[in-house]
């Protein structure tokens, strides 16, 4: 291509450069809120699909001891949803960490017939079932 041929630049490229310029520059206040916006509204995001334990409830306690017609400790297999634990020797369990809400309570006795109870687990709290007297 010769020189002759070359495209040659008007100024007008320049001013719309500069019009660019100064209308980023009377705005820019308000292009600095949007930018921190989307930010914001991407971590968000980020944090509900990535870190979903970020958003939920904190858990809550439940914890109970088990005793026979004689007031004496019983063993036993205690299920809340999916999770097991055994009573102790003194009879007493805990579960430290359940969902919130109401929760269906199995109580298996080593010795007798298994039962269930129904507790509403409050988040952040140990509810708690009391002694409860196994028959």
């Amino acid at each position: 291509m010769a020189f002759e041929e070359s495209p040659q630049l008007d100024g007008s490229e320049r001013s719309s450069i500069r019009t660019a310029r100064g209308w980023i520059a009377r705005h820019a206040g308000l292009l600095l809120i949007l930018a921190a916006f989307f930010l914001l509204a991407d971590v968000l995001i980020a944090a509900y699909f990535f870190l979903p334990g970020m958003l939920k409830e904190p858990p809550g306690g439940l914890d109970g001891c088990l005793v026979g017609m004689d007031q004496s400790p019983i063993q036993a297999t205690i299920k809340v949803g999916k999770i097991t634990t055994t009573a102790g020797p003194d009879g007493c369990f805990f579960f430290p960490e359940l969902s919130p809400g109401s929760q269906t309570v199995e109580i298996a006795p080593a010795k007798g017939e298994p039962f269930s109870t129904t507790a509403t687990i409050v988040s952040g709290e140990a509810t708690s079932l009391g002694i409860m007297n196994v028959p």
